[in-house]
This record gives structure tokens, C-alpha cells and sequence, in this order.
């Protein structure tokens, strides 16, 4: 008797443990060179998703903050069309919604189903189009990082956190590679 108890917590121990425990995920931003393009040529950002430790993905808000006064994202809001490219076949360009509120680009994404979509390591979530603008000295980059914060300014969002959930809406342990744009 006393080891079916036994085996009754620890079997009930292990499922809570496995139920509570958060998933772990990688995202990545591409290093990018543009040595060789001129002031109002475009080039392209890749987003990658590099790896998770378990579960499905349902959405995530994508926080990516770069150097406005060199290069700009090459839409609007209303018309994201031109400014981003390559969307992983398992995430339409129907399910995202894209803008740059002047201090971060922001992307939006969720599975429509609500049940969650696997990925395989090292597939690219999007591509992001930037017009160069110049004044990028050659030899030198210029940072391109992950939001790991909120900060608001008299109640408008400035800058926001990137996060992913899984299916159960819980959100996933993130490791953020930041990128660059090297001249």
C-alpha cells in the first residue's frame, strides 16, 4: 500500500511539475551587410525563430528597435505590404499586423485556429524591407535589437516587450539574439 502512495505523489508530482514548467524559445534578428548600397536602396532584415523547448506557438508581439536616422522601415501602418516579405507558410500575411511607432517596429502575430503551430529550428518568421537612409561610416554597424521592456510616455506605449505564447496563452522563456546592420 504504502508504495502505490508513493507512486500516486510522485506520479501526481511529476504531472504538476510538467504542467507548470514554462517552455524556453530563441528568436533571432539577422546580422546584415550593406556595404555597397547607396542612401534610398532597400535591404532586407530577417526575423528568425531559432528554437523552443516544447509546445505550440499561438501568437506573439515582435518589439525590434533600430537607428531611425539611418534607415527606415519602407511602409506604413495602413500599407505594410512593401515592408515586409517572406512569411513563414504556416503564418499568412493575413495574420500579422505591422507598424513603427517612430521608436521600434512592431509586429503582431496569432494563430487564427487558436491552436498553435509548431516550428522547426532556424526557419524565418518574416523579413523585415528597410530604404537606407545613410550616414552608416564604412567599417562601422549599427545595432538592431529585441524589446525587453515596456516604457510608456503620459500613457502612450514607446516601447514594448517581445513575447511568444503557446497554446495554453502562457507565455514562453525567451532568449533574444540581436542583430546588426554592418557597413
Amino acid at each position: 500500500m504504502k508504495k502505490l502512495i508513493i507512486l500516486i505523489c510522485l506520479f501526481s508530482f511529476t504531472l504538476n511539475y510538467s504542467i507548470a514548467q514554462a517552455y524556453t524559445a530563441a528568436l533571432a534578428i539577422e546580422d546584415v551587410d550593406i556595404s555597397g548600397i547607396s542612401p534610398g536602396e532597400k535591404f532586407v532584415i530577417p526575423v528568425k525563430f531559432k528554437e523552443k523547448s516544447g509546445g505550440l506557438i499561438a501568437g506573439f508581439q515582435l518589439f525590434i528597435e533600430f537607428d531611425h536616422n539611418i534607415f527606415q522601415w519602407n511602409a506604413t501602418f495602413d500599407n505594410p505590404v512593401s515592408g515586409v516579405q517572406n512569411f513563414h507558410p504556416k503564418m499568412p500575411a493575413d495574420s500579422w499586423m505591422f507598424n513603427d511607432n517612430g521608436n521600434q517596429m512592431v509586429a503582431l502575430w496569432e494563430d487564427r485556429n487558436y491552436r498553435g503551430i509548431d516550428l522547426g529550428t532556424d526557419e524565418v518568421l518574416v523579413e523585415y524591407v528597410f530604404i537606407y537612409k545613410g550616414g552608416l561610416e564604412k567599417g562601422s554597424s549599427s545595432l538592431v535589437i529585441w524589446g525587453d521592456r515596456n516604457e510608456e510616455i503620459e500613457g502612450k506605449l514607446v516601447r514594448g516587450k517581445t513575447e511568444m505564447y503557446d497554446e495554453s496563452l502562457k507565455n514562453f522563456t525567451l532568449t533574444m539574439l540581436n542583430g546588426s546592420v554592418k557597413n
